[in-house]
């Protein structure tokens, strides 16, 4: 295999891993508390990554990137505990698309304004992926994905704010 190959190789594997915690998420939200369910998945997460650092013999950042860390954390998971219950209210096809999609859009647009236009090829991936998205939501035809109202794109909305923050 080669090694320029590897980084496709971890970003498929990230996807997949993403993909599956979302959908276990999504599904043990159904049965248990949404807040038990993300408060137990990043006590976790703390858990495993927290002596990493010590283990590698890394030297802490900076304290203004340390706070920084904790306000995206906190964003990151107010976006995961609106994502669980969007997943656990229902309709998983537009939930996690829809909030996945537009939280990369935020970033995107936030580095348009400070850095300038992201080129054709970058914008035209984005394109083309709300169209996958509008495409993978619309269930069984495309008529449904019109009908969507706020009521169901509320909570993926916020998520993605939260993600995109």
């Amino acid at each position: 295999m080669s090694l320029a190959l590897l980084p496709v190789f971890y970003g498929l594997g990230a996807a997949l891993l993403w993909g599956a915690a979302d959908f276990a998420g999504g599904v043990s939200s159904r049965h248990a508390n949404v807040y038990r369910v993300v408060l137990t998945a990043e006590w976790a997460g703390l858990v495993v990554l927290l002596p990493l650092p010590f283990i590698y013999q890394e030297a802490l950042p900076p304290l203004l990137t340390l706070v920084l860390a904790a306000v995206a954390s906190a964003a990151g998971t107010f976006g995961l505990t609106f994502l669980y219950r969007a997943l656990a209210e229902g309709q998983m096809s537009v939930a996690a698309p829809v909030s996945g999609l537009l939280g990369a859009v935020i970033p995107m647009l936030v580095s348009a304004v400070t850095e300038g236009f992201p080129g054709y090829v970058k914008t035209g991936g984005f394109l083309l992926a709300l169209v996958s998205i509008w495409l993978v939501s619309s269930g069984e035809g495309l008529g449904n994905t019109l009908k969507l109202r706020w009521k169901v794109l509320r909570l993926p909305v916020m998520a993605a704010l939260m993600f995109g923050a």
